[in-house]
């Protein structure tokens, strides 16, 4: 799991790094945007989860939990 946007760095500069690179990390992604085009558009690209803030621990133990059965 981690936050969509890390140091002006987001998922969508990420991914195509990661995919470039033939590194195959299942990743759940932690957000305060609320906006469900860019929620699908993870998941669409490769995220397992996408989770917006505020969510519970149940929610991020499920996210958790797919993410491990995917990797």
């Amino acid at each position: 799991m981690m936050k969509a946007e890390v140091y002006r760095t987001t998922w969508f500069d990420l991914q195509p790094e990661l995919t470039a690179r033939h590194q195959v990390i299942p990743t759940g992604f932690i957000t305060a945007h609320e906006d469900e085009t860019v929620l699908l558009r993870m998941l669409e690209q490769g995220a397992v989860e996408c989770l917006s803030k505020p969510f519970s621990d149940k929610a991020l133990l499920g996210a958790l939990h797919t993410a491990f059965r995917a990797g």
